[in-house]
């Protein structure tokens, strides 16, 4: 998957996008202006290449690529507060959320769009920090599971992101670190898989923590020799 120097093609770009070796293009600020835009923009990229897929990282908060005639979508953090307060109602926002960011992907051209983040929200990395939905496995599913079933509403395909991102390991003592090994073992197992709903894809980050290495290999590693059942299932790559 390639990205692109600005908001339209250059003829060199066209060129390498017709390569076979390429399967995708994802958009980054740079490259989106507006609505049309991002529409034209998608259009060239079908033209030179219709076998392409699109990308663009609209998860909400500070990580929403889609801005310029958008819904303004909230951080998963603020979703995940207002589930704590009001579940029944939380978990119903979480599926509407879910479905207006996949409606407008879609209305815009676009096929993927990474998100939600399955990663626990420690304090221990600015990276995810507000981007999770809570800081145990349980609310992180429960809110998946609903955000998930909105975009499935949608027609859309959820690319699971940032799944147990290995970086937050970093400076947690050994007793806080069972809520991460948790995740990543539910993610990999049989039983964990169902746990979320069926994910088309998954994007998982290669680090890799010596003092977790004996126990859980990095997940992009393990999904290639170990796979769980999502990927058994042929339903991700």
């Amino acid at each position: 998957m390639l990205d692109l120097d600005s908001s339209s093609l250059t003829n060199e770009e066209k060129t390498l996008l017709q390569n076979p070796h390429v399967g995708g293009v994802i958009l980054f600020s740079r490259n989106i202006v507006s609505k049309n835009q991002v529409l034209s923009l998608c259009h060239q990229i079908a033209e030179v290449n219709p076998n392409l897929l699109i990308a663009v990282d609209q998860e909400g908060g500070r990580v929403q690529r889609l801005i310029d005639g958008y819904a303004v979508l909230p951080s998963m953090q603020k979703l995940g507060k207002f589930v704590a307060q009001d579940k029944d109602n939380g978990l119903i926002l979480a599926s509407n959320l879910g479905w207006l960011m996949a409606s407008e992907v879609i209305a815009s051209g676009l096929d993927i769009s990474f998100a939600p983040v399955l990663d626990l929200d420690l304090d221990r990395s600015s990276i995810i920090g507000d981007r999770s939905f809570g800081d145990t496995p349980k609310t992180v599913i429960n809110i998946a599971n609903s955000f998930i079933n909105g975009m499935n509403e949608a027609s859309f395909i959820p690319l699971i992101n940032e799944l147990a991102m290995l970086i937050t390991v970093f400076g947690v003592s050994p007793k806080d670190r069972s809520p991460i090994i948790e995740l990543l073992s539910k993610s990999r197992s049989r039983t964990g898989a169902k746990l979320i709903s069926s994910p088309e894809a998954i994007t998982s980050d290669a680090i890799n923590h010596p003092k977790l290495e004996a126990r859980i290999k990095p997940l992009s590693l393990s999904c290639a020799t170990n796979l769980p059942s999502f990927c058994i299932e042929g339903k991700t790559a």
